[in-house]
């Protein structure tokens, strides 16, 4: 498993409050799958969902979020040479919310 190591260490450091992770609604509803789909427990897969919500805050990607990706706001050109396409700027806006969501803790601390 080659990422086993450098995900044990964030996790770790998410634990000990030195990072504040996230995850967004994609991430989660990919997790449940993987999980119930190893397990085959809805039970199972729904607890360790509940143990990684404790341990990282989560963002979720609204109506608004798409619409805003796929505008010209986030360097979105429908495939056209220069390699933006709308996953990047799927990606810079969950960046962005991540920044905010950690700005937002700092400033509350």
């Amino acid at each position: 498993m080659p990422f086993c190591k450098d995900a044990q260490i964030v996790f770790l450091l998410c634990a000990n409050r030195q990072y504040e992770g996230v995850l967004t609604a994609k991430a989660v509803t990919d997790i449940y799958y993987l999980t119930h789909r190893q397990t085959h427990s809805d039970k199972t897969a729904r607890e360790i969902l509940t143990k990684l919500c404790a341990l990282f805050g989560l963002l979720d990607t609204a109506a608004l979020d798409i619409r805003r990706a796929k505008s010209d706001t986030y360097g979105y050109k429908a495939f056209d040479g220069e390699g933006n396409d709308l996953t990047d700027s799927f990606y810079e806006l969950i960046a962005d919310q991540a920044t905010s969501f950690a700005t937002g803790i700092s400033a509350m601390g």
